[in-house]
């Protein structure tokens, strides 16, 4: 909704200026030619504002710490390699495999610690890199992967908005995804009882909007399983800074991703 409200406003803006700009460069012309005259030149005049404001929105996101880029080298376990559609961390495991998307604005690679550590648990892990690293302009980038490489159990998992893009895949695609892991995020629509839901969020989590979250349980399926991370934050899935909104965690970030991992290889068991 958030997002939504801010698109609306910004093209409400654009145009509005838009029309202001026609409205002064042209008001010497006469009365019937400037009123078509402004009407298309508000159009054209919006729409590059649009667009310019769009591409300078799209270009600002958080990068990947220093952590997130070691992490990005692998280990002894797992090798890390880029394939169509994101990076692939290839550990012990040819049977199940996670792929994940990264939360809005923030850039793939910020996942590597968590992916790596997944990853040496025993889940292969595919970390999609989304256009402009937003997860609706991708939504269905599991297809590169799931189309390309043979796994017996495919799980969809994603941060925040990645989290309820992921969980859309899922939805759509229950013959293939037989779970689904939320950090941070819900579901939009109801989830087959034929996959496994695991919810992970930190108690200290000020981004997520808890009463959506509270709303959209209704669409988990039966034997759901929810982890609070009791001091962990939103930002802390990633390696990516601190985030507008968020509150400070209690415990470090390599504690919760732990916690994480214990949470999920717990529940896939």
């Amino acid at each position: 909704m958030k997002y939504i409200l801010i698109v609306i406003s910004a093209i409400v803006i654009c145009y509005g200026a838009g029309y202001a700009l026609s409205r002064f460069f042209l008001r010497k012309s006469g009365s019937d030619r400037r009123r078509s005259a402004t009407v298309l030149c508000t159009v054209l005049t919006g729409t590059l504002l649009i667009c310019a404001v769009s591409l300078i929105y799209l270009s600002i996101y958080q990068h990947a710490g220093d952590e997130a880029e070691a992490a990005m080298s692998g280990s002894d376990t797992v090798s890390v390699s880029r394939v169509d559609g994101g990076y692939l961390f290839d550990g012990p495991s040819d049977s199940r495999a996670i792929i994940f998307y990264q939360g809005a604005k923030v850039e793939c690679r910020a996942y590597a610690p968590l992916m790596l550590r997944l990853a040496e648990s025993g889940f292969d892990c595919f970390l999609a890199d989304m256009p402009f690293n937003f997860a609706v302009f991708g939504s269905d980038i599991a297809d590169k992967f799931v189309g390309s490489y043979q796994y017996d159990t495919w799980i969809m998992a994603g941060h925040s908005m990645g989290g309820i893009m992921a969980a859309s895949y899922a939805g759509a695609h229950t013959d293939r995804i037989a779970g689904i892991v939320l950090l941070a995020a819900y579901p939009s629509e109801t989830v087959d009882n034929c996959q496994k839901l695991c919810s992970v969020y930190g108690s200290r989590d000020g981004v997520l909007n808890r009463e959506q979250y509270e709303a959209d349980r209704a669409y988990w399926p039966v034997g759901s399983a929810e982890f609070i991370i009791q001091g962990g934050n939103h930002a802390q899935f990633g390696d990516y800074g601190f985030q507008s909104g968020d509150n400070p965690a209690d415990i470090t970030a390599y504690e919760q991703q732990s916690q994480t991992v214990d949470a999920v290889t717990g529940f896939f068991e």
